[in-house]
C-alpha cells in the first residue's frame, strides 16, 4: 500500500506518498515512477523518515489512477491537513516548520469553496478526529492556536517562502486563513 497526497504542478502529476508495503511489484512500480524519462538513471533525492503519528493517515484512504503507475491509495484532505498539523512542531528547523505550515495552508486554501471548507473534507475532518489520542488531539489544538497567531516563528517563515507567489502572503494573513480554515475544518 502507498499513502501520499497527489496535486497538480504545470501540467504533471506529483504524488509525495509513504510506503507501508515491501511487496515487489508496488516497489517495482514506484522505482519505475522515480525514473526521469529523459535519462535512464533514476532521480536522486528521495529517501525513507520515520514518521511520527502516521495514523490519522490511513483513515478512509481515496485511491487515484496515476498513469504508468497503477492504482495509489492517498490520505484523504482531511487527514493530509490534520496530520500535518500534527507533526508541524516536531521539525528541526524553522524552515521545515514553516514549509510544513504552508503546506496545510495551501491544503485548506485548496479546499475552500465560496469562502467555506468543502463540507466533504469537514465530514472526513470529523471522522479522523474520533481516531485521535486525548494526547494527540491536545497537541493539534495547541498547534492550531500557535498557527491563528501571526506572531509565531513558522508562520512568519511560511509567509517568508510564500514571498513571490501572487497575492497577499503576510504573516497575519497566514494566521487569519490558518485560524478560521482549521477552525471549520475542526468544528470548534
Amino acid at each position: 500500500m502507498a499513502s501520499g497526497v497527489c496535486w497538480p504542478n504545470s501540467g504533471a502529476i506529483v504524488v509525495v506518498w509513504c510506503c507501508a508495503s515491501n511487496q515487489r511489484r508496488r516497489d517495482d512500480r514506484l522505482r519505475s515512477f522515480a525514473q526521469d524519462t529523459r535519462r535512464k538513471e533514476p532521480r536522486v533525492g528521495a529517501s525513507a523518515q520515520k514518521v511520527k503519528d502516521l495514523e490519522p493517515l490511513l483513515v478512509e484512504p481515496t485511491e487515484l489512477e496515476v498513469p504508468n503507475v497503477g492504482r495509489v491509495r492517498v490520505p484523504n484532505p482531511a487527514a493530509y491537513i490534520i496530520q500535518k498539523v500534527l507533526t508541524l512542531t516536531n521539525r528541526r528547523s524553522l524552515q521545515k516548520k514553516g514549509k510544513d505550515a504552508l503546506y496545510a495552508h495551501d491544503a485548506l486554501l485548496l479546499f475552500t469553496l465560496s469562502g467555506h471548507i468543502h463540507p466533504e473534507v469537514v465530514a472526513l475532518a470529523t471522522r479522523v478526529m474520533t481516531t485521535l489520542t486525548k494526547k494527540q488531539k491536545a497537541k493539534l489544538l495547541e498547534t492550531v492556536a500557535k498557527l491563528g497567531d501571526a506572531r509565531t516563528d513558522f508562520v512568519v517563515e511560511s509567509a517568508r517562502q510564500a514571498e513571490g507567489r501572487p497575492g497577499l502572503h503576510t504573516a497575519e494573513a497566514f494566521a487569519l486563513a490558518n485560524r478560521l480554515g482549521l477552525k471549520e475544518l475542526l468544528g470548534q
